[in-house]
């Protein structure tokens, strides 16, 4: 498993979302401040960077946006 730590975030403290990612266990986490609160739905790159992360750890990421759709939200387009 990945998440998105928004270091800035206006809503939940960075610390307490390290905390959470703690508590779970086998969680990778990934600190940025390049984004806020939504940074998964602002850029694609967000996702990818967590899919990146997964498949380090040795997980196995298969296609979770289906074969007619990209992460864009894009109807039709094929998904590598």
């Amino acid at each position: 498993m990945a998440g998105a730590v928004y270091h800035d975030d206006m809503y939940v403290d960075a610390g307490l979302q390290l905390d959470t990612a703690s508590r779970v266990g086998n969680v990778r986490t990934w600190i940025t401040n390049e984004y806020e609160h939504d940074g998964v739905h602002e850029d694609d790159r967000v996702f990818a960077r967590l899919t990146e992360l997964v498949r380090e750890a040795g997980g196995g990421v298969t296609d979770a946006w289906g074969p007619d759709r990209d992460p864009s939200g894009q109807e039709g387009v094929p998904v590598a």
